[in-house]
């Protein structure tokens, strides 16, 4: 089947007036600008503070969610997207580390075909978490 809906001028026209609306909706508002330095003007340090009997680390990480980035009849294509961080928090203030995963960038294409899917899934997967999904599983504490 031939798919060019992308090259339709009423399906460009339809984007444009997407992306206008959102242009519009994502307008900055000053009155947070405005809050947040009313908020930063109150701090007040103290002269003590409470302090870690020994350093110890804060993780944090963020992913793309699930949405498809393309769709081409009834195959679906993810772009799947992770970044992390770890700071160590001391007496000072908190200092980065390195971190062995940096950022995750994969596609991953589900076609139609359930068992095609399936090998495409644990292949990401598997490129992902950097071990087979059945390893993962015996390895998690919810295998029993």
């Amino acid at each position: 089947m031939h798919f060019d809906i992308h090259f339709r001028s009423d399906m460009a026209e339809k984007i444009e007036s997407i992306v206008a609306d959102i242009q519009h909706w994502n307008i900055d508002d000053s009155s947070t600008k405005d809050e947040i330095a009313e908020l930063a003007s109150r701090i007040v340090c103290f002269d003590h503070c409470a302090a870690p009997d020994r350093p110890f680390l804060i993780a944090g990480a963020d992913g793309s969610g699930d949405c498809p980035c393309v769709q081409y009849g009834d195959s679906v294509v993810y772009l799947v997207t992770a970044s992390s961080r770890l700071y160590e928090a001391t007496v000072g203030p908190l200092s980065e580390l390195p971190t062995k995963l940096g950022s995750i960038s994969e596609l991953l294409w589900l076609p139609e075909d359930k068992e095609k899917a399936r090998e495409q899934f644990l292949k990401v997967f598997s490129a992902l978490v950097g071990a087979p999904l059945e390893d993962v599983c015996q390895e998690s504490d919810y295998y029993e």
